[in-house]
């Protein structure tokens, strides 16, 4: 199997290395980060509370994640990156086996929270520490990190996606359920949790559990679909979902003949091929039409064709790849076989049309897109 480079989350920037794992960031983190220490101004507090108190819990986020990667390392699943957003943190990981395994790795994270509270303790019971010393002081920085790291853990145990709750759910029941349908069991769960919490929120009139609902409910959704999917397209080869007719542009054919194929067929990318059958690139819609604007119809795809497409061999795991790309690719994948050169290309349209296919030929529905 050819070594595929999973892509990294754009607009993140990495902030560090733990265990070999990059930690990166996503831009949005620092707007959170200055609109929390606005809050903290504006209640009369410091600034720099505000700031220091929200890294200190992204922080604990960041911990929770190095957990689950460092179990996930013990049972051979590779960690791809470590990414902290503005609503928490995520890990991209290798496909994960079900059961016990899957069932570890979900515990580490909550764990690791766990642990740094209990250590905390001592420290908050011996400083005295109240509500009222929460701040830059040793007495309150000691009584965050517990209140911060015990809500963490308490979080992720709500059974529902995508929570780690959730993920122990699943693994719990495929122990002694078939996987797809512990899976849908566990979707169900997540479901009806997202429910109760909606309804407490319009009994309270608390609009923040309305929305905590909605993410809970389409995260359970998602996720139980995503392992779905995951399930039909593990030990597939890429070869199986590829399509072989398509047509290719030259790095000098002129913008006027991508143009004229936007039209006359169904693509929306087309790969661009050399004169020795060698993949040298990928336009999009988008770029031929910016091109047209920029260069005229005689421009060449060369001058706005992708020179890094995504290429792999007809014999890879393309359950592996997308696992590893985390879900569908934004963009075509080239096919690649030695001295023949390019001999498929696969798209989000053709694995969700394959996934369909043989979720039918199993006798299961498939996956919704």
């Amino acid at each position: 199997m050819s070594e595929v480079r999973p892509s990294t989350t754009p607009w993140a920037f990495q902030v560090g290395n733990i265990l070999g794992i990059p930690i990166r960031v996503h831009w949005t983190f620092v707007l959170l980060v200055v609109w929390v220490g606005a809050i903290t101004a504006n209640q009369g507090n410091s600034f720099l509370v505000g700031v220091i108190l929200t890294l200190l819990l992204f922080a604990c986020v960041a911990c929770h994640e190095v957990g689950h990667a460092f179990v996930a390392r013990r049972f051979g699943v590779r960690t791809f990156e470590i990414v902290l957003y503005p609503v928490g943190g995520i890990s991209r990981t290798a496909r994960i086996p079900s059961g016990f395994p899957e069932l570890a790795i979900a515990l580490a994270g909550p764990l690791v929270n766990l642990g740094l509270a209990v250590l905390t303790l001592p420290v908050v019971i011996f400083l005295g520490a109240t509500e009222a010393s929460v701040g830059l002081g040793v007495e309150g920085l000691a009584l965050f990190l517990l209140l911060a790291n015990f809500g963490l853990f308490l979080l992720n145990l709500v059974p529902a996606f995508p929570m780690d709750g959730g993920r122990i759910v699943r693994a719990a029941l495929s122990l002694g359920l078939p996987a797809d349908r512990a899976n849908r069991l566990a979707g169900t769960i997540g479901q009806s949790c997202a429910l109760m919490i909606g309804l407490a929120g319009i009994l309270s009139g608390e609009f923040l559990l309305l929305l905590i609902a909605l993410l809970v409910f389409f995260g359970a959704t998602q996720e139980a679909m995503s392992h779905r999917r995951q399930e039909v397209l593990q030990g597939r080869q890429v070869s199986e979902a590829m399509m072989t007719r398509f047509e290719r542009l030259a790095p000098h054919d002129p913008l006027r003949r991508a143009a004229q194929l936007l039209l006359n067929t169904a693509q929306d990318e087309f790969p661009v091929v050399d004169a020795w059958g060698r993949a040298t690139g990928v336009v999009s819609r988008h770029g031929v039409l910016a091109g047209l604007g920029r260069f005229g119809p005689d421009g060449a795809v060369l001058e706005v064709m992708n020179r890094e497409p995504l290429m792999v061999e007809p014999s890879d795991d393309l359950g592996e790849l997308l696992t590893g790309m985390q879900g569908a690719p934004s963009g075509p994948i080239l096919v690649t076989d030695g001295d023949k050169g390019l001999v498929g290309m696969v798209t989000a349209d053709s694995i969700s049309r394959f996934v369909a296919i043989v979720s039918q030929l199993s006798g299961s529905a498939p996956p919704p897109s």
